[in-house]
């Protein structure tokens, strides 16, 4: 159902990448994921206005830089990627260490990382509290 299209020719990684993506999402076959991507509210806007990773789970040899121009907001608003919050899976398969990076890129090192899974979460915003004093 998805159709890519390139503007240049892409590096023998970026064809191994893709492919392993694609095996991924499509047929299961890749066991071994230590990058996830997702975003917050709703998939990311294809095309050329918006130059976003697919959401989709990913396996990193070496090192990778994952980014994100514009998201959709909770209401189905396209814009700005803020950054994204960055998770890690304990063994216990629970996530924790709940980050947030501010921009729109994120690289990851499997050998700085020890190739642990991260998630990667697309946002339009950190999210927080407001204070109002009066």
């Amino acid at each position: 159902n998805y159709f890519r299209y390139y503007d240049r020719v892409l590096s023998d990684a970026e064809l191994a990448h893709n492919r392993e993506v694609d095996e991924a999402r499509y047929f299961g076959a890749l066991a071994a994921t230590n990058v996830i991507v997702q975003t917050k509210f709703a998939s990311v806007e294809g095309g050329e206005e918006v130059l976003a990773e697919e959401p989709g789970e990913y396996k990193v040899e070496g090192e990778w830089t994952f980014s994100a121009a514009k998201v959709k907001d909770k209401d189905g608003v396209l814009k700005d990627a803020a950054g994204c919050y960055i998770e890690e899976l304990k063994p216990d398969g629970t996530w924790t260490r709940k980050t947030w990076h501010d921009g729109t890129s994120y690289t990851y090192n499997a050998e700085t990382l020890q190739n642990k899974t991260i998630r990667l979460t697309w946002s339009t915003n950190r999210n927080g509290f407001l204070l109002i004093l009066k």
